[in-house]
């Protein structure tokens, strides 16, 4: 097979397939990792300005050798310099000019030096030991061949000498390359099996870092990371399955079946329309994050397809589907209970929720990133139609005010921590069904506790809310929506008359619009409050500050129910209506124990919060004996389909009886139900 691919998503690396047989596999790894480069085409100008602009210690004026700082770190720029250098130095385009060629030989011989002699480092480890070394063996792989062999033996025993095979999950991935670079360099067979069998060995799923038993992914912790650490891991070990291919090292069969259900099963479901939904990014928000990220997934997705011929047509569906070419081929709801985290994709619309408790982390702040996130695993709902209802609107989001989360309004300090992100409830689930998916927690943040459930139908969102009580700062709002004003603004009061949103008058039962999207206000407890004004912000305020200030100014529509300060037993209900058909339920039930719809004739959907016996108005009965989600449709005589989850993952079986007054018949179901254990603890 010889194939070249060349790779855009950042931090790849690109290859070239010839087959690698016998002893000479350690040079043919070596020269399938070159092959690619010989082909790209120089930058000449950039290769001469870096040339021109090096002075003689190997030094660039621009570059600040003495900053230490977490993120950037600017003397790393120092290598990736030398990586481009590096590059440029294999290019057959060069091979006509053997002055240049010795030039950039010579720019690299002393650039290395000086690393070697002064060796910079930043207060975050992972420049130390990854992102600097990362570049350096890259380099070395490329132009090693023509530098002297004692500035490698220099760099590698100083500079290397910190990376080692350890750590989880995808840090233990960019490790493993490492050293597997370095162990091809000094030509150690030995070393190289072991660096290859530590990468694939992290292809596996796990309760720890990596991929977990949903197919979701977790790094620092029990935290969702599918746009950061699990980004990175796909677009990595696929690198290193198309490197390893036709060699006795090529990746067993059953990991690569791992790898496709990560990215089938995992990765790709939270990408709409060219967008990575928020609550995927992690701490990494910031200019155009979403799209980058989605570019990201897509570009594996490609790569992909020809690593697992077999399932191409599965690879290139989901790219088409998140790219926003045919949405109708990727629908479906799929809940990681892993992850407190749940997505609903629709042919015309998308919608997530994020959520945290005692097992998941919510969200974190690292290296002056994600600064003011602490509610992003607070119940985050955020809807799509086009993908750009949330395009940078975070540089001048209300952070206190993140679609679909209860919060204090008076807290000051909105960093995230990993004590202040691990909910003290353990009370945090969902379940998927054929066409729709139940998401619910408990919340508690200080002293404020709510009980919220999201019902996920084909036509909507509905959204619950109970029990909202506590001593508090300020006063409380659930925020319904904060996305970019889309146009089409009108209020529609229950009585039909359409008012123009400038009004700001909102009562229970007005429907509000932003572009497509409708907001049905069934029950807005004290008030609601309506916004759709010009906002100014500035990214420093939540990434990297040190960068300086980097204004921005957005049309923001912003809605809330207002539940004042120090709520008794504060409620809501709203449903999120995408597409103009809301949904046709009706609310049976609704207090602190428990939260009920009935959707159609035959589908009964519910949250109880607590064991509980709930008689509804018609006589008709639902117990559950603990904390429990569900989905009960009736097929008649007395047949049902149940799905069933334990928010809190604790049971083994559930008891669970319906007494149900359905079209003039009475049905009922009494039995106790046995429940998933172990990793798959908490799914339907």
């Amino acid at each position: 097979m010889n194939k070249a691919l060349l790779w855009t998503v950042t931090g790849c690396f690109t290859l070239f397939l010839t087959p690698v047989t016998g002893q000479d596999d350690i040079e043919h790894l070596r020269l399938r990792f070159i092959a690619p480069y010989t082909g790209k085409k120089v930058n000449l100008q950039r290769i001469e300005a870096l040339l021109k602009k090096q002075r003689d210690d190997g030094t660039w004026p621009d570059i600040d050798y003495h900053d230490k700082s977490r993120s950037p770190w600017n003397p790393q720029k120092h290598v990736e310099r030398l990586r481009i250098l590096a590059e440029a130095s294999v290019s057959n385009s060069l091979k006509q000019k053997p002055e240049l060629q010795q030039q950039i030989i010579s720019a690299l011989q002393r650039g290395f030096s000086f690393w070697y002699k002064t060796y910079p480092k930043s207060k975050n480890w992972w420049h130390n030991r990854i992102g600097a070394p990362d570049r350096i063996v890259k380099a070395f792989m490329l132009a090693g061949d023509k530098l002297l062999r004692e500035l490698w033996k220099n760099i590698r025993n100083r500079c290397l000498k910190v990376c080692t095979i350890s750590m989880t999950g995808q840090n233990r991935v960019w490790l493993a390359g490492i050293v597997l670079f370095r162990a091809i360099l000094d030509h150690n067979q030995e070393a190289i099996t072991k660096a290859r069998n530590a990468i694939f060995e992290e292809v596996r799923q796990t309760t720890e870092e990596g991929i977990q038993y949903d197919w979701s992914f977790h790094q620092h912790g029990p935290q969702l990371q599918f746009g950061n650490y699990g980004l990175a891991y796909a677009s990595r070990v696929s690198d290193w399955i198309r490197f390893f291919a036709d060699t006795k090292f090529a990746i067993p069969p059953e990991k690569l079946a791992i790898i496709r259900n990560y990215i089938l099963h995992g990765l790709a479901w939270p990408v709409w329309r060219g967008k990575m939904d928020l609550s995927s990014c992690g701490r990494q928000i910031y200019s155009n994050s979403q799209a980058g990220k989605a570019r990201g997934v897509v570009g594996i997705l490609k790569r992909t397809c020809d690593l697992d011929p077999e399932f191409k047509t599965e690879y290139t569906r989901q790219m088409k589907a998140i790219t926003g070419e045919h949405t109708e081929d990727f629908q479906g709801t799929r809940h990681f209970w892993c992850s407190d985290y749940l997505v609903h994709r629709q042919r015309d619309w998308f919608a997530s929720v994020r959520m945290s408790s005692t097992r998941v982390i919510g969200s974190e702040s690292c290296n002056a990133e994600n600064i003011l996130g602490l509610h992003m695993g607070d119940g985050c709902l955020y809807v799509m139609k086009t993908g750009k209802e949330y395009e940078n609107i975070q540089a001048v989001w209300d952070w206190h005010r993140l679609p679909g989360t209860t919060c204090d309004q008076g807290l000051t300090d909105l960093h995230p921590t990993r004590k202040r992100c691990l909910s003290p409830s353990d009370f945090a689930g969902g379940i998927n069904f054929p066409q729709g998916g139940i998401a619910a927690m408990i919340y508690q943040r200080e002293k404020l506790q709510a009980r919220k459930s999201w019902f996920f139908l084909p036509d909507g969102v509905v959204c619950l809310g109970s029990a909202i009580h506590g001593t508090t700062r300020g006063r409380v709002l659930t925020s319904v929506e904060q996305s970019l004003s889309m146009g089409n603004h009108q209020v529609i009061t229950s009585e039909g008359r359409i008012r123009n949103i400038i009004e700001k008058k909102i009562k229970q039962g007005d429907i509000v619009t932003n572009g497509d999207i409708r907001y049905h206000l069934l029950d807005v407890d004290q008030g609601a409050i309506l916004e759709n004004k010009r906002v100014k912000g500035d990214w420093q305020r939540i990434f990297h500050p040190h960068l300086g200030s980097r204004p921005l100014e957005k049309q923001v529509f912003s809605l809330a129910i207002d539940h004042g300060k120090n709520p008794h037993s504060g409620h809501y209900a709203y449903i999120i209506d995408p597409c103009g058909k809301k949904p046709e339920v009706e609310l049976l039930h609704r207090d602190n124990r428990a939260h009920i719809l009935r959707c159609g004739v035959n589908r009964f959907l519910g949250v109880f919060f607590e064991g509980a016996s709930i008689e509804l108005k018609d006589g008709s009965k639902i117990c559950s004996s603990d904390g429990s989600i569900f989905c009960l449709e009736l097929i008649g005589n007395n047949r049902f389909h149940l799905w069933l989850a334990d928010p809190r993952q604790k049971l083994k079986s559930l008891q669970m009886s319906f007494r149900l007054h359905v079209s003039g018949l009475t049905e009922t179901v009494d039995d106790s139900f046995p429940l998933p254990s172990g990793p798959y603890a908490g799914s339907t």
